[in-house]
């Protein structure tokens, strides 16, 4: 399952290198991005969500895997 996932994340992405962490309780997959600042810091995003970042990782899991 995981070499899928990486396989998917590259493909979507156009060959970003992930890190792959074990932790004794499963997979980490780390997935470098260039960001300046949080998410939290974009008024954009106030009407919509307290929280841009937890969001954003929630809807990435989801779509990368």
């Amino acid at each position: 399952m995981a070499k899928s996932i990486l396989k998917n994340i590259a493909n979507i992405l156009h060959g970003i290198k992930s890190l792959v962490l074990w932790s004794g309780h499963g997979y980490h997959i780390i997935i470098p991005v260039k960001a300046a600042e949080a998410l939290e810091q974009f008024e954009e995003f106030g009407p919509y969500t307290n929280e841009p970042s937890k969001e954003f990782l929630q809807f990435s899991a989801r779509y990368l895997s």
